[in-house]
């Protein structure tokens, strides 16, 4: 598994858990979600672009707003990906754990 693979997991399971709502760079930053905002704006891109999330918000060649919601699409590939899934759950723990 690739690291875009492993973005675009993370972006539509924090979509799906309804975590990204309105964001800038600050604000991603502060998320500390290990991936540089660029990787992050190239992946909803991606995502947006075939189908696996709808209307993220875009401004200034960026993205502002992420009230998007899963497609069918994504919802398949969240559950397609369970090896993810473990790995990105194991991640989070292990962040909440270090602060």
């Amino acid at each position: 598994m690739d690291n875009k693979q492993k973005i675009r997991y993370m972006i539509l399971k924090e979509i799906n858990d309804g975590n990204f709502k309105f964001l800038d760079e600050k604000k991603f930053l502060e998320l500390d979600l290990g991936v540089t905002w660029d990787a992050f704006v190239d992946q909803v891109r991606f995502l947006d672009r075939e189908g696996y999330i709808t209307k993220p918000r875009y401004g200034d060649d960026s993205i502002y707003s992420l009230t998007s919601e899963i497609t069918e699409k994504g919802e398949n590939y969240l559950n397609e990906n369970s090896t993810l899934s473990k790995l990105y759950k194991g991640l989070k723990e292990f962040r909440s754990w270090l602060i």
